[in-house]
């Protein structure tokens, strides 16, 4: 027999028990940003492979154009805003991920080969 899990019914609880959605000032409006155990879980696939704008785009979701045009994101500021996030709730390890930024000609350029790759 197999043993249920009602996952809507421990996550729900879990809303319960965390509390409010964290309320963000960027270029004088205000901003909820969900809490980071409700982002979308590709939001840390993003983030992985260095997508921060996209990252947060899936966080805010239909807030992303508003807070987009309240003022210039610079990667200081989304790298800033994440980390303080994840801080603030006690997670580890998305911020090891968004200090070790992808260089920005990783995509373009390739490293140059230094030996024959034959050994004597």
């Amino acid at each position: 027999m197999a043993v249920e899990f009602n996952l809507d019914a421990i996550l729900a609880a879990e809303a319960e028990a965390q509390g409010e959605p964290h309320e963000v000032t960027w270029g004088g409006e205000k901003f909820q940003i969900p809490r980071v155990i409700d982002w979308p879980v590709e939001t840390f696939d993003m983030l992985q492979q260095g997508e921060f704008a996209a990252a947060l785009a899936g966080v805010l979701d239909v807030q992303w154009e508003a807070f987009y045009a309240a003022r210039k994101l610079t990667m200081g500021a989304a790298k800033a805003l994440l980390d303080g996030l994840v801080e603030r709730e006690g997670f580890e390890g998305l911020g090891e991920s968004l200090t070790s930024l992808p260089s920005p000609n990783r995509a373009t350029r390739r490293s140059k080969q230094t030996s024959s790759g034959t050994s004597g």
